[in-house]
């Protein structure tokens, strides 16, 4: 999954960063696995248990820049920036490819549609109290690449 979730990250980032308008700056995937186990008993016999599992995908674009992108609070406005999908677990990298495009899609949209909303409120309402940037940029920690087959 970790292959799949990188190559992804990589091929759709910079197609929408050649291709949108506004580009992202930012895009990160983060799938959460949820392993659940029922069991029920009567008089000290068990009588069902059963497992399932569950996953689900949460995708965060950012566009704009890290002064002022889609992530900045407005006044009044209580704005989602991610909304998780549920999302294949098993070992099938088709599936898990097209939920990755569709959710990347769908997300940059979104934040595209709210960028343009913030600047048109930036330019009519008054200036802001809290003049900090929306996205600090640091450099990674040099350690060993976590990503491994």
């Amino acid at each position: 999954m970790l292959r799949v979730l990188s190559e992804e990250l990589t091929r759709n980032f910079t197609t929408l960063k050649e291709k949108a308008d506004p580009p992202p700056y930012f895009l990160s995937y983060a799938v959460t696995e949820q392993d659940f186990a029922i069991v029920s008993a009567s008089f000290g016999a068990i009588t069902s248990n059963s497992r399932s599992k569950s996953g689900g995908l949460d995708v965060s674009v950012r566009v704009g820049s890290p002064k002022l992108d889609n992530y900045h609070r407005v006044r009044g406005d209580r704005g989602q920036f991610t909304a998780g999908t549920a999302v294949v677990i098993e070992d099938n990298p088709l599936a898990l490819k097209r939920r990755l495009w569709m959710d990347t899609d769908r997300t940059y949209r979104l934040a595209a549609e709210r960028l343009i909303k913030i600047r048109t409120n930036s330019q009519v309402k008054v200036q802001e109290a809290d003049q900090s940037d929306d996205f600090s940029q640091e450099e990674p920690p040099s350690s060993p690449s976590r990503l491994r087959n």
